[in-house]
Order: structure tokens, then C-alpha cells, then sequence
């Protein structure tokens, strides 16, 4: 799906002739959590401050969208740019492959791909079970807030909840960490939380809200693993 997307954008970065108040096939962010490729869905949105409907995977995202009205996820305005030079050869076609894509059912976003495993399982048996699937694979971890509404709106769409991921301490009193020792930089606690009862030393998320909780590592819970794209 993703190179499809690619071919797509480029073959309209190429083409493109609207002006950037009407809707383009296709729309890029260039930079930050939610850089990439976004395709037309649908024209004449209401609530779209342009009137357009974009699509990644199986999310919709307004551009500039208005508060309080659609509800759909606010996409930067930054747009395919036009092509302002043309560039003629007769002689020589050169292709490029790009790069892999996550394994078979695994869902690309971001530069991660992302496994949902429905089996309920307790938080240690959740990583091992991300280690088979995926040689590089960790129960999740959370960077930014992007990632954190992605997984919430997957998780929310699919009514899977509590959902493990990576978050632990060592014991009653340590500080967390994420299991495959990535910065515990971004958190998303519910209010009140972290609770310091004993045992409670492993992170879900819930999908009625997209928060962080924790609770028993031997509860059985369905998990979520990651691995990043080289």
C-alpha cells in the first residue's frame, strides 16, 4: 500500500497544476511525527478548511481543519510542490527501488510497523511473542504524540482494549522504562497515575481513551509489538 502511495504522489508531483487552495491528488508533510504521503479521499468535506479529505493507511485527516466540527485528525498544510522545471532525455531511464516495507501482516506508519496480537497474554509472554514474530520486534514503545493517537484510533476502531505495551519498572519503587531501552521521554498517563500498589510494575493502554495505566504484569491483556524500519 505504502509504495503504492509513493508512485502515486510522484506521478502527481510531476503533473500538478492547481493552485494550493483547491484539492491535489495528493498532499505531502514533509517533516515531524506525521511526515508522509496523503491521497485524496473525497472533495466538497464539510468542516475541511479546503474542502478535502486526505487518507494514510486507514485514517482520514482534514487540512486546517476547524474546531469542533467533522473530528477528523488536523493534517499540516504542506503540500506536493508543483514542478517548476522540466528536465528532457532521450537517452537513459534510471529506476529506483525503494526501500522494503514491513513484513507480512505487519501495518507500516511512521517508519515502524506494528503488530496487534488478540491473544491475551501476560506482559512477559507478550514481549516473547513479539521476538518470534520479529527478530527486531519489542512490545511497543511510545515516542510522540503522534504515535500515541495512532495507536489510540486503532485500537479504539477495533474495541481491543487493555492493550500491553513495553512500559515497566523493575520493582514497587524503580523508575519505568520502556523494554527495549529506548529514552521514557513521552508519557500519556491517565489522571492519578502511575498508582503505586505493589505489583502493579507493567504499562497498557486502554482503547476508550488512548491513556497509559498500569497494572499486574500476569494480567492477560491483548499486546502490541513494534521494530523500526532500516
Amino acid at each position: 500500500m505504502i509504495k503504492y502511495i509513493l508512485l502515486v504522489c510522484m506521478f502527481y508531483i510531476a503533473t500538478s497544476t492547481e493552485s494550493s487552495g483547491s484539492c491535489k491528488p495528493c498532499k505531502q508533510v514533509q517533516s515531524g511525527p506525521d511526515a508522509g504521503n496523503y491521497l485524496l479521499e473525497q472533495e466538497k468535506v464539510e468542516g475541511c478548511s479546503d474542502g478535502c479529505l486526505y487518507s494514510k493507511g486507514e485514517v482520514l485527516y482534514c487540512i486546517e481543519v476547524l474546531p469542533n466540527v467533522q473530528g477528523y485528525p488536523t493534517l499540516a498544510p504542506e503540500v506536493c510542490p508543483d514542478s517548476t522545471t522540466t528536465t528532457t532525455t532521450t537517452t537513459t531511464t534510471t529506476t529506483t527501488t525503494p526501500p522494503a516495507g514491513c513484513t507480512s501482516g505487519w501495518t507500516e506508519e511512521m517508519g515502524n510497523c506494528y503488530f496487534f496480537e488478540t491473544t491475551e497474554m501476560n506482559a512477559g509472554a507478550a514481549q516473547a511473542a513479539c521476538n518470534v514474530r520479529h527478530s527486531d520486534a519489542q512490545l511497543v514503545w511510545i515516542e510522540n504524540a503522534g504515535e500515541s493517537d495512532f495507536l489510540q484510533q486503532f485500537l479504539a476502531k477495533s474495541s481491543w482494549s487493555p492493550t500491553w505495551t513495553g512500559g515497566f519498572r523493575n520493582d514497587d519503587y524503580a523508575a519505568w522504562q520502556w523494554r527495549n531501552g529506548a529514552a521514557w521521554a513521552y508519557t500519556n498517563w491517565a489522571k492519578g497515575l502511575p498508582v503505586q500498589d505493589p505489583g502493579t510494575n507493567c504499562v497498557f493502554l486502554d482503547a476508550s481513551d488512548g491513556l497509559m495505566y498500569n497494572d499486574y504484569c500476569t494480567t492477560g491483556c491483548i499486546s502490541i509489538c513494534k521494530y523500526r524500519l532500516q
